[in-house]
């Protein structure tokens, strides 16, 4: 004697087949932007860490997924990074924003979301950046200080603001103030 049942489990198999392409296809979206990208569970797990986060950080996921990220990054820096993460968890808010990661001798800006079982955290590398932005400073400074060292009459029209910057010299001598509107 021998009994049976069968069941049609063709559902359930097409179920998991679109639960495996729809995997794919994120997997494929998570490592083609062209930021770092990871994601920590509520305990601080890595639970993803794309090529580009590889590339950033030079660490291959698989020597980091699985691990406790606060375990294996240490250094004062990223305690501030954990900080923020804390508070973005804490506020239930995304949180934007830049820090010198001396571990990496660069400047990453940083973007992280929290979501109900965990965070996750979008990072570049924004040095050139933050290079530029310093020597954009530093000229400015420099010209500010000849404009207030010399006795000549110095004046800047921006053409696309149609703001004109009156230098020191100019407003001794005439009375302008630094800065003023051109109009039609």
């Amino acid at each position: 004697r021998m009994h049976g049942v069968t069941r049609d489990i063709t559902e359930s198999k097409q179920a998991e087949i679109t639960l495996r392409q729809s995997e794919q296809r994120l997997n494929s979206i998570l490592e083609s932007i062209g930021d770092g990208f990871i994601a920590l569970d509520k305990n601080w797990i890595v639970t993803y860490w794309n090529h580009k986060a590889e590339e950033l950080l030079q660490r291959k996921r698989e020597g980091i997924l699985g691990k406790n990220i606060r375990n294996e990054y240490t250094d004062p820096v990223t305690q501030r990074f954990y900080v923020r993460y804390e508070t973005a968890i804490r506020e239930n808010r995304a949180i934007h924003f830049e820090e010198h990661y001396t571990g990496a001798g660069m400047w990453i800006g940083v973007s992280a979301y929290p979501w109900p079982d965990g965070i996750s955290v979008y990072f570049r590398n924004i040095t050139e950046q933050k290079n530029a932005q310093e020597a954009l400073r530093i000229s400015n400074q420099r010209y500010e200080l000849a404009s207030r060292a010399t006795r000549d009459v110095i004046w800047d029209l921006d053409l696309q603001t149609r703001i004109i910057y009156w230098g020191e010299g100019f407003r001794k001598m005439f009375g302008h103030t630094e800065i003023s509107e051109v109009s039609d």
